[in-house]
């Protein structure tokens, strides 16, 4: 997380939008949710959080965040806070393993006038990967997910103008990609 500030900026000088997931990571995942929560509240106009499904207590229960709060501190108290201040963010309620194609992509993005769309959850290879003519672009910033895959972490940085650049890397080296606007 800190590479990420260290190469974009540190809030408020960078504004952020997490797309959620920030437990079941990699290492540290108490360090990294406080640091997220200690953004939101200090800076709320230029740092937003969206709930991932690893942000639900079914699911950081078995996938690392509650053995790390009971390991590390001996007790669920920790675990059942978090749990708590995680529920005030929106959950998502589409369920797991909604899959679509091509053509819902351009559908949805013709129907709703954008560009792009912007999701995470799931690895990929190079950081970013682009689907559907580079109207969906899926966004994984966890290099080296959870020491198993060989996977960079990317950001995407949007600017004023609304054009996209990427930086992608094990420690996030930069490498820049403009999207354009489909005609």
């Amino acid at each position: 997380m800190l590479r990420i500030y260290d190469k974009n900026g540190f809030p408020p000088d960078s504004n952020y939008l997490f797309l959620g997931d920030f437990v079941d990571r990699g290492k540290q995942n108490i360090e990294t949710i406080c640091l997220q929560f200690c953004y939101k509240i200090k800076y709320p106009e230029n740092f937003f959080m969206l709930r991932g499904n690893h942000e639900t207590s079914a699911i950081n229960r078995v996938y690392g965040f509650f053995e790390e709060c009971n390991r590390r501190y001996h007790s669920t108290r920790l675990w059942n806070t978090f749990q708590a201040i995680l529920e005030i963010l929106l959950a998502n309620t589409r369920g797991a393993s909604y899959t679509f194609g091509q053509d819902v992509v351009v559908d949805v993005c013709q129907k709703l006038d954008l560009d792009l769309i912007a999701r995470a959850h799931q690895v990929v290879q190079d950081g970013y990967e682009f689907f559907a003519n580079r109207r969906l672009v899926t966004i994984f910033s966890a290099p080296h997910y959870c020491g198993q895959f060989d996977n960079a972490g990317g950001t995407m940085t949007v600017s004023e103008e609304m054009n996209c650049s990427f930086q992608v890397g094990t420690i996030l080296l930069a490498a820049q990609l403009t999207v354009s606007s489909p005609e």
